[in-house]
């Protein structure tokens, strides 16, 4: 599948150069190429999913193909089954990056310290992009102009009637993993940092950043990888804001360390890392262009009596004014009004965490102990409203539920549902608060934790 000519050659070039000042003061840099994230697993996906090792057979009729308990003389719905096939681009280059940055750094005439100024930025040079390659022609396009492939254009969803146009011979989750050299990452750092004098170290900074991406590769499964990345259209190859975009960012750290017994150190430590909350999309709560993939889809924000949105007969006027309320006052909503959502335009709350850690030595033997005590997120420990990490789920994929669609109406508007709670009342998805989840259960996030060691050096 990859051959010799997708062999990945890394040129860099760096410098530092010393001025001769008072103060200590250097410049730095460089220029060069990084292998980004291995495709690892992605390029096995062909041996398995090639067509023949695997059919899958589907029926809406189960007169057809009844329920049988009989795993090994299963109904089989007539007109054969399709297989997914997962290709490489034949062209394919491993991904790669061009990684650029230069730094200043210079020592102040106060206790020692020194202060840097670093800007990086990173060019996609070779990224993955997951295609569908068995969705078919589209059927027409929405009151917002993204194309859809509903067998009747505008109809209200119907699994049966989704990608019209597919060939029936294959599985509509069949793949193409090919290059991008969408996307990019910049950032910018200032910080001040004291070495260890007498018994005092510490350090701060601050971080701005921006970074997009076409395909995050947040998948190990091939038409997973595809599915599960927000787009506008089918196949778009279009470099939108990252899942791991992060614009803001700050850290100290400050560490005090005593002998008071002979030389045998006591050591306090805390360090902070305030930073932005986690982005995320606000899309449709089901399948709006029919290609088959439900919470995906970026959802249209209707403005103020908007043309293109029109309400389902089960939908009240009290319901309507409460979407038109949350519209008017979210902040990401309200300046998009009338516009699709784009990727991983809304944010998460601001995070903050607080570790402490105590360590003292002890005599030993043939040389010094060393019991350490360490609290992880102190802030929760203090208040249990503190220290949270809020996002929009716990799956790992960055999506909101605003609305759901219902269809077309005659007059060519979009037909919204309204999800709602127990009392009727217009109710978006919730936010939560992230404290492990499916693909890492164990991780105490959002919660206060503390850890004993003893170490023993000689």
């Amino acid at each position: 599948m990859i051959g010799s000519s997708a062999a990945v050659i890394e040129p860099r070039v760096s410098f530092n150069y010393n001025f001769e000042t008072e103060y200590k003061t250097q410049l730095r840099g460089g220029v060069g190429v990084f292998q980004s994230s291995p495709p690892a697993v992605w390029l096995t996906n062909p041996y398995q999913n090639n067509g023949v090792t695997v059919l899958s057979y589907t029926s809406f009729d189960p007169s057809k193909a009844p329920f049988s308990p009989d795993p090994f003389n299963q109904p089989i719905p007539a007109g054969g089954g399709a297989g997914s096939v997962d290709t490489i681009a034949k062209n394919f280059q491993l991904p790669t990056v061009v990684k650029t940055s230069l730094a200043l750094d210079r020592e102040l005439p106060w206790w020692g310290t020194v202060a840097t100024a670093e800007y990086e930025h990173l060019q996609v040079h070779n990224g993955i992009l997951y295609q569908a390659i068995n969705f078919g022609a589209p059927t027409g396009t929405l009151p917002d102009g993204r194309q859809q492939f509903w067998k009747v254009p505008g109809e209200a969803p119907k699994a049966a009637d989704s990608l019209a146009n597919k060939n029936p011979a294959f599985a509509t989750s069949s793949t193409r993993l090919a290059n991008t050299s969408e996307g990019k990452a910049d950032s910018f750092t200032l910080g001040v940092n004291k070495p260890f004098t007498e018994n005092l170290s510490g350090s701060v900074a601050v971080t701005f950043s921006h970074a997009t991406d076409a395909d995050p590769g947040i998948d190990t499964i091939a038409f997973n990888g595809y599915q599960r990345v927000v787009r506008v259209n089918p196949n778009d190859n279009v470099a939108s804001t990252s899942n791991y975009n992060v614009p803001r960012t700050f850290k100290s750290s400050l560490t005090w360390q005593h002998a008071f017994f002979g030389d045998y150190k006591s050591t306090v430590s805390g360090f902070y890392s305030g930073r932005t909350g986690n982005n995320y999309t606000w899309v449709f709560g089901n399948d709006v262009n029919g290609d088959n993939i439900s919470g995906f889809d970026p959802v249209y924000i209707p403005g103020v009596n908007d043309s293109k949105v029109a309400y389902a007969s089960s939908v009240t006027a009290t319901q309507i004014q409460q979407f038109q309320d949350f519209l008017a006052h979210d902040p990401y909503l309200k300046d998009h009004r009338g516009q699709i959502a784009g990727r991983n335009g809304a944010k998460n709350a601001w995070i903050n965490q607080l570790d402490l850690s105590f360590a003292q030595e002890v005599p030993g033997i043939w040389g010094k102990g060393e019991l350490r005590f360490d609290i992880f997120n102190f802030l929760n420990l203090l208040n249990k409203h503190w220290g949270d990490t809020q996002v929009v789920n716990t799956t790992g994929y960055p999506t909101r539920s605003l609305a759901s669609y219902a269809g077309v109406n005659a007059a060519g508007q979009y037909v919204y549902t309204l999800p709602t709670d127990k009392a009727g009342n217009y109710l978006p998805q919730q936010k939560v608060f992230y404290d492990g989840g499916f693909l890492d259960p164990s991780r105490t996030v959002s919660r206060w934790s503390a850890m004993v060691t003893l170490k023993y050096k000689f």
